[in-house]
């Protein structure tokens, strides 16, 4: 599917403010036009198999799960450094995860 929108921000220099009586200053961060942006774009294959088989009473799975099987680094968002001077670096969702797994049921 094609990436989210997302409104990105931008470095809007420094304000002067009082906190508690003491002059400072912050840094203000401009954000663009709302959702005048988009992710990359998001793919993501997961599988998934399994065998049971019934002994006596007992029944048995065994199985595995694949998430993100391709490995593929699909961008979720970005984080933006305190003062908003720096490229913002992106976070990144899961990698490739396997499961193993085995069932029994009486």
């Amino acid at each position: 599917t094609t990436g989210l929108p997302y409104t990105p921000l931008s470095n809007g220099g420094q304000q002067s403010v009082t906190i508690n009586g003491m002059p400072t200053s912050i840094t203000v961060a401009y954000s663009d036009p709302t959702n005048s942006a988009r992710l990359p774009d998001y793919v993501r294959l997961d599988f998934s198999t399994s065998i049971k088989t019934v002994y006596d009473t007992w029944e048995w799975r065994l199985y595995l799960d694949i998430v993100n099987l391709l490995d593929i680094k699909n961008v979720l968002g970005y984080n933006y450094d305190v003062n908003y001077t720096h490229p913002p670096s992106p976070q990144y969702d899961l990698p490739m995860l396997p499961y193993l797994g085995f069932e029994a049921k009486y």
